[in-house]
């Protein structure tokens, strides 16, 4: 891309039947220490996933982009705005 710095970087999603999106945040909270990122985020993760991500890092994901429109909503994945603190 050409670029030294990203704004924002997301995981498209979990794929939890791989089980290797906790080492791919890892490698995005990396990025982020670094400073080659702004912010980190995921999208269309379950909250599960959300909680394990944040209880193995300590980080939490400044969004959670989902997937929404007439023929796929997802009006139930993701957390409630409670229960992360995603900057809202």
């Amino acid at each position: 891309m050409g670029l030294q710095t990203l704004d924002m970087y997301l995981i498209h999603w979990s794929l939890p039947m791989k089980g290797a999106y906790v080492e791919s945040w890892k490698a995005l909270t990396r990025l982020r220490e670094e400073g080659r990122v702004g912010s980190i985020g995921v999208s269309n993760f379950h909250q599960e996933h959300l909680q394990r991500i944040v209880d193995e890092t300590g980080v939490t994901p400044s969004v959670n982009q989902i997937e929404m429109h007439p023929d796929f909503a997802q009006i139930r994945l993701g957390p409630s705005p409670d229960t992360f603190d995603m900057g809202a």
